[in-house]
């Protein structure tokens, strides 16, 4: 009877191992996300902006990196031209920012689509997809 028991728990034992390495091991991995559609307009580097940000009673400043996705593939000679009241833009614009606007991922968030909304409205054929600000520092 006690073999019977030891055979017993040493083949439940075998079986629990086996299931577990085949759960952990040989079953199929998990479908990977699809990468990330790659941006397809041409990519407008702005110089960087510097600016006082609204806070009362603090000196704060933002200085703020970005590129500009825009609709067309090939450069346009409109990006140039409209450069200085792009700029205008968005100085003022970031300019108006409290801290407590910017300092979160949705302030961010909602801060790209502003900027995105008036650098549209100064463009005529050239459009802007995407904003990506690949420099964000508040001090």
């Amino acid at each position: 009877m006690k073999l019977i028991i030891i055979l017993g728990a040493a083949f439940l034992l075998l079986g629990a191992a086996g299931g577990g390495a085949w759960f952990f091991l040989l079953r199929g991995k998990p479908a990977l996300p699809p990468p990330a559609a790659a941006a397809n307009g041409h990519i407008y580097k702005m110089e960087p902006f510097l600016v006082n940000l609204a806070d009362q009673g603090h000196s704060r400043y933002l200085k703020v990196t970005l590129h500009l996705e825009s609709n067309q593939e090939k450069p346009d000679e409109e990006y140039e031209r409209k450069q200085p009241p792009m700029r205008d833009a968005i100085i003022t614009l970031l300019s108006t920012k409290y801290y407590r606007d910017i300092a979160t991922a949705e302030g961010k968030t909602a801060l790209r689509e502003e900027i995105k909304e008036k650098v549209n409205q100064l463009l005529v054929k050239l459009k802007a997809k995407n904003i990506f600000f690949t420099e964000f520092v508040i001090q």
